[in-house]
């Protein structure tokens, strides 16, 4: 019975893992932005692919800030499962001498996001 339980939870093992939310959602790279009545920030690109296998997907972007309110609004509703993800973002506040140098530091941390624990 055992052997059976566990053949039967292995395909579902699997397509959980083929559809975790970090294989469907990249950050793919930065740029320069900005809009009428704002300062310069940088505008992460997020690639984001359909479910299971659709082929279909969209790019989004996000600014660093959207990300910290993510991490603010999984620590309201989730804490346990965010300290047990390790998840850490970049700092907030920057020195970099350019926007360019900006995004191209934070960017690796970004594409960490989100550790696979987090949604699994």
């Amino acid at each position: 019975a055992a052997e059976t339980a566990a053949a039967a939870a292995a395909p579902a093992a699997v397509a959980r893992e083929r559809l975790q939310p970090h294989h469907l959602l990249h950050v793919s790279g930065h740029k320069a932005a900005v809009r009428s009545g704002t300062r310069p920030y940088v505008a992460y690109d997020l690639s984001v692919l359909g479910g299971a296998g659709s082929g279909r997907g969209w790019l989004v972007e996000r600014r660093f800030s959207q990300f910290d309110q993510l991490v603010c609004e999984l620590r309201r509703q989730c804490p346990a499962a965010l300290a047990a993800s390790a998840a850490k973002l970049p700092s907030k506040f920057r020195l970099p001498s350019s926007l360019s140098e900006e995004g191209d530091q934070r960017l690796a941390p970004l594409q960490a996001w989100p550790p696979p624990p987090l949604f699994g």
